[in-house]
């Protein structure tokens, strides 16, 4: 398992077992590897991963470079040909989902999503998408990961809408 971490403090924290051990008691193999996840994860040799799991998204700060077209494009190289791509798309405030189910379709994946139940009073359902270049991957889903919604207007380098995403959360739409 190899993580991507942004800030080598997390990575210290993550490795240090008076905080934190599932690192040290995983029975695989884990890796962390410090910089921008994108930039890394360019470096790995193309259909190398099985699985590619995001989860930057919840704090107020969103790396926009990881939600484009480009980005999934790149993911979608570095999976191999019945890989998944597994995206928390939590956040207080913005409904990324739309954002995240249009770059992937502009990456020719399919997709579906599922919304969890709030773990407590208070708390925001947590929101996934599974993405597959293989979609018979993605029909072994439980019933109640949905297809995804796509609208075919990804976010690009060049280009993104935070307001629409907070309009889609708004809105539910």
């Amino acid at each position: 398992m190899i993580f991507f971490e942004l800030d080598p403090a997390i990575a210290d924290v993550a490795n240090n077992p008076a905080f934190f051990t599932y690192l040290l008691d995983s029975p695989g193999q884990c890796e962390t590897r410090i910089g921008d996840g994108r930039l890394e994860l360019a470096k790995a040799p193309d259909r190398s991963f099985g699985l590619l799991v995001f989860d930057a998204y919840s704090s107020d700060a969103i790396p926009v470079h990881l939600l484009t077209s480009e980005a999934f494009a790149l993911y979608r190289r570095k999976l191999s040909a019945r890989g998944v791509i597994a995206v928390h798309a939590s956040h207080r405030l913005l409904d990324l989902r739309p954002a995240a189910a249009d770059a992937a379709l502009a990456a020719g994946l399919s997709g579906r999503v599922k919304d969890g139940g709030p773990d407590g009073p208070g708390l925001a359902p947590s929101r996934w998408l599974a993405l597959s270049a293989d979609a018979a991957v993605l029909d072994k889903l439980p019933r109640d990961w949905m297809s995804a919604f796509l609208r075919g207007r990804p976010w690009t380098d060049k280009r993104s809408s935070p307001l629409r995403a907070l309009y889609s959360a708004l809105t539910g739409t």
